[in-house]
């Protein structure tokens, strides 16, 4: 397994990938396949070239032996709370599920988090989603202290979890 931070060049890839995810667990994700579906190809250039590089905003791939995309997850900095980074759009393949590409995904993030000096990462859990929350809790996630951020990725989820660096 292999994670790499994506390349302007992947934004065909990218969007390949995101509309798998949507398709996948559409009750996961703040956008909806349909809009994601509808962004043009500029639009993706554009997000995937400021997911490629940077310090406001991270998206990374995870790589099975075989060169496939097999997971994603993206990172971006709290503009509110620039010491915080949240860990968002994490998606793994059901055929690699339990493949260790979900823990992989989560560590490159703290580690771009750490190389931005954030002090800490966020991510939010649908209920039910049992298995993304006890990643996450194996990943060292706890229930926060105080309320977290109000970005919409946060506000429309049911859980939400912190884990200090």
């Amino acid at each position: 397994m292999t994670v790499r931070r994506i390349t302007p060049d992947q934004h065909a890839l990218h969007r390949r990938i995101r509309l798998a995810a949507l398709q996948d667990a559409p009750t996961a994700f703040s956008t909806t396949y349909a809009d994601a579906v509808a962004r043009t190809d500029e639009s993706w250039q554009e997000m995937t070239t400021n997911c490629s590089q940077g310090t406001d905003g991270s998206t990374f791939f995870a790589y099975d032996d075989s060169g496939e995309v097999v997971g994603m997850v993206g990172g971006f900095r709290d503009k509110n709370a620039p010491d915080a980074v949240h860990l968002v759009a994490m998606w793994v393949a059901p055929d690699a599920r339990g493949s260790g590409a979900a823990g992989a995904l989560v560590e490159a993030v703290f580690d771009w988090a750490k190389a931005i000096r954030a002090k800490c990462v966020v991510t939010a859990v649908t209920a039910g989603n049992d298995r993304a929350l006890r990643l996450y809790e194996r990943m060292g996630f706890a229930a926060p202290n105080t309320p977290l951020s109000d970005a919409p990725h946060v506000r429309s989820c049911d859980i939400s979890l912190v884990r200090e660096l």
